[in-house]
């Protein structure tokens, strides 16, 4: 193999199921939040177990999701526009070509 060539639709297409799975986080998340939240009010306040929950609606895993779905999204579109550029550059490349072809055909140099 001499070379590689990326196929954008496809690699759009899986950029776009990434989105969509990237989705989960956020609904996971919004998830969590409300079972939290409804555990909460079914315990009420002052025991151990409404400590627990308190605990664990401050604990890192939130931040965390949050932080992923961050980095997934920057990822997706950083690829987006990486995409792009490597479309930009082989049409660059074959304007180039057909311009360097004339010039040989037309008695320039190679």
């Amino acid at each position: 193999m001499d070379g590689w060539r990326l196929d954008p639709a496809k690699a759009r297409a899986v950029l776009t199921k990434a989105e969509s799975d990237a989705e989960g986080i956020a609904k996971a998340t919004t998830t969590m939040e409300t079972a939290i939240g409804h555990a909460s009010a079914a315990v009420g306040t002052g025991s151990q177990a409404a400590a627990a929950l308190a605990d664990l609606s401050i604990d890192p895993l939130g931040v965390d999701l949050l932080a992923v779905k961050n980095q997934v999204a920057t990822a997706i579109s950083a690829t987006r526009s990486s995409i792009s550029d490597y479309e930009q550059g082989d049409e660059q490349m074959a304007t180039d070509a057909a311009k360097h072809v004339a010039d040989v055909r037309w008695g320039g140099s190679e």
